[in-house]
């Protein structure tokens, strides 16, 4: 396995072109690459993602403990034959003296060679104590090799490989040379991202193919190979269904019947439809109840608005529903008889939610890891477009993530049918979690460069574009008794996240609730974080579900108590304990 940190002396250096260049040429080599980035980014890692044909996993020390960071390359990295991890900002730069967060540090975390990549701009003689002292720095940091960056031509690449050569004893790995038609265009807030980038895949192609004319692979990965086993990273477990239970009679718990069981007996044994109030949502199939399942005397009625039916059949149960291990058996109360012979009704636990999630060309800011951790929390998930979906899909839940939609706000402000589906969904209950962009969206209307649209309304509140960041960096909350998902036994921690916006909300009512309390960064107004609406949470901050913040868990464990809640039948069909 090759393994290797690719750094620079600082930002802007072309490490992020050189990282996708060589992610692309060694996939196409027929090597399995798995990239990481370091730190809090979304962008690059889709560069990465895109290049290497894998999902690109986040490194963080803020985030997650040295051991979670060991486990979580492990995990990935068993896989690959290629571990390329790219750093952010400068090699020895963090936000410490000791420099426990930086770029070295991980290097020496997971035991991985450095290769510098070095913007040699107005260079010759004096890169040599550059890597001197890069190299003297930290000695116990093996510097694997340079690739010099943005060079002006074969003479300007001839006379620095002399200096190093004589100077150092660090292999020089590559030269690319100056090429504006490399460059991935920029703006505010860093590069432009894939999901924006319509020439994406060229432009990756013509990186791999500068790579392969000006990086020496094979002594590339020569210099990396690694014989060092990685540490054990145990799979990750699917933690437990949540549920709740609808509060009945005092005598007895009770379960309510989920849908997919009245839908199954729908289809085999003829039904008619509950009303259209009882449905899981405006436009989704009806609910239906079998027939037979009538009111009969003594016994409370099943919905309102339900008749009474003069014949009524007894409840049986299809063939082919068969019991899985530990469900619970129906029990057919107050005058609904089971016929001898048929087979008892079990309550299936833990079917899927439905969460819908916002990704597009205007939102595409998730962490792979908080997707597959809403997946293992027990959510299907199902991915719609802002632009150009008219019509909200069936869900259960939201999630709109970070982007751009200032970018977007024209064809934003035009798909109005959408726009006004997932405010009637928040403003129905629906639980929805937004962050940054997401925000931006849900608010009442966006302004930038002197244009004002209007968004969703589900917040009260206007967004306003600034020419300077308003919140950048790390942030820490602590959660208020308004978070509508937060575990009201537990000691509230301070939760780590990360945010970068440029734009404020203006508006708010006096009365606003905010699940965060603010204790470092600055979030809606410094002072606080997460607007709540109803069951929506929506923050400026950025959560990653790792260390100790689960939020993807909490998240549609909430999710699940709002859908029983809401598709819970009457104790007349239950399941008793």
């Amino acid at each position: 396995m090759h393994r290797f940190l690719i750094a620079a002396a600082h930002k802007s250096s072309g490490k992020t072109s050189v990282s996708v260049g060589l992610a692309a040429e060694l996939s196409r080599r027929g090597l399995a690459v798995q990239a990481f980035k370091k730190g809090p980014d979304y962008i690059d890692p889709m560069w990465l993602a895109a290049a290497s044909g894998r999902s690109c996993r986040n490194l963080d020390f803020n985030l997650c403990t040295p051991d979670e960071l060991q486990r979580e390359f492990a995990r990935h990295a068993a896989q690959a034959d290629v571990c390329l991890v790219e750093g952010n900002k400068g090699l020895y730069d963090g936000l410490d003296l000791e420099g426990c967060n930086s770029n070295a540090a991980l290097a020496q975390l997971l035991e991985l060679p450095v290769v510098l990549v070095l913007d040699a701009r107005g260079m010759t003689r004096g890169i040599a104590p550059l890597i001197l002292g890069y190299q003297a720095f930290e000695r116990s940091l093996r510097i694997a090799g340079v690739i010099l960056s943005r060079l002006g031509g074969q003479r300007h690449e001839a006379k620095l490989r002399a200096v190093i050569e004589h100077y150092t004893d660090v292999p020089v790995l590559g030269a690319m040379h100056e090429d504006p038609s490399l460059a991935i265009s920029s703006r505010h807030i860093g590069l432009t991202p894939t999901n924006e980038d319509g020439a994406a895949k060229s432009r990756i192609a013509l990186l791999a193919a500068a790579v392969a004319r000006q990086v020496d692979i094979e002594r590339l990965l020569a210099a990396t190979v690694s014989k060092v086993p990685l540490p054990a990273a145990l799979p990750l477990a699917r933690p437990a269904q949540l549920r709740v239970r609808i509060p009945q009679e005092p005598s007895r718990q009770v379960e309510s019947i989920p849908l997919a069981v009245l839908q199954e007996f729908s289809r085999q044994a003829g039904s008619r439809p509950v009303p259209q109030e009882l449905s899981r949502q405006a436009g989704s199939r009806s609910l239906v109840v079998p027939q037979g399942l009538s009111r009969q005397a003594g016994s409370r009625p099943v919905s309102q608005g339900l008749s009474r039916q003069a014949q009524s059949k007894p409840l049986v149960i299809p063939q082919g529903l068969s019991r899985p291990a530990e469900a619970k058996l129906l029990v057919i109360q107050q005058g609904l008889s089971r016929p001898a012979g048929s087979r008892p009704l079990v309550v299936p636990r833990g079917l899927p939610l439905v969460v819908g999630i916002a990704r597009d060309r205007a939102f595409g800011f998730y962490y792979p890891d908080d997707l597959e951790a809403l997946e293992r929390a027990g959510a299907k998930l199902r991915f719609f477009d802002t632009l150009r979906d008219a019509r909200l899909p069936r869900v259960d839940a939201l999630i709109v993530g970070g982007g751009f939609p200032e970018v977007f706000m024209r064809e934003l402000e035009a798909n109005a049918c959408l726009r006004g589906e997932i405010r009637a969904a928040i403003e129905g209950g629906m639980p929805a979690y937004a962050e940054c962009g997401g925000l931006m969206y849900l608010a009442r209307s966006l302004s930038w460069r002197g244009e004002t649209r209007r968004m969703v309304g589900a917040i009260a509140g206007d967004v306003v574009m600034h020419e300077r960041p308003v919140g950048r960096g790390y942030v820490r909350l602590v959660p208020t008794e308004s978070h509508p998902w937060r575990d009201r036994g537990e000691e509230q921690l301070e939760i780590p996240a990360h945010e970068f916006h440029y734009s404020s909300i203006e508006g708010l009512a006096p009365g606003t609730r905010f699940a965060y309390r603010v204790a470092r960064g600055f979030g809606v107004d410094g002072k606080s974080d997460g607007i709540v609406i109803n069951n929506l949470l929506a923050n400026y901050s950025h959560l990653r579900s790792a260390g100790s913040c689960n939020w993807a868990q909490r998240f549609v464990g909430f999710v699940r108590e709002r859908a029983d809640a809401r598709h819970a039948v009457p104790a007349q069909l239950s399941a008793v304990y």
